[in-house]
């Protein structure tokens, strides 16, 4: 999510958070999970971009059945951007299927870069 935010900082723009419901004490630790973050973020550095880009400081969560549009994409990029990141972390090929091609124009056209036009680090992270 701190990419999410240092992103909207970049476009000087705002935005929201949502998560998908996994249902009543699941969806409740999240939403505390996300208090907590941007709670640290605000003691830590006032002026993080996660206590200035987000438009709300309470996580949205709602349903499947509400067939949110942003949800839905998420669903159809979180598994094949997983397996790519993950592939791209242990030196393995990119997969050659629809995910893998996928990823293959995400990674082109949206992955940030650092100076020297690498992604690790920049548009790919891994936190353990």
């Amino acid at each position: 999510m701190s990419c999410f935010a240092t992103w909207l900082e970049q476009l000087s723009a705002v935005g929201d958070v949502f998560a998908e419901s996994r249902g009543g004490r699941e969806d409740q630790r999240l939403k505390e999970a996300f208090r907590q973050l941007l709670e640290t973020a605000r003691t830590v550095h006032a002026s993080s971009p996660l206590t200035t880009r987000l438009t709300s400081r309470e996580l949205k969560v709602k349903p499947k059945s509400n067939n949110v549009a942003g949800l839905q994409l998420a669903d159809l990029i979180a598994h094949p951007a997983m397996l790519d990141h993950l592939g791209a972390r242990t030196g393995q090929d990119r997969r050659a299927d629809f995910g893998g091609r996928v990823m293959a124009i995400i990674e082109a056209t949206k992955y940030a870069r650092g100076q020297a036009g690498a992604i690790d680090g920049t548009g790919r992270l891994w936190v353990p």
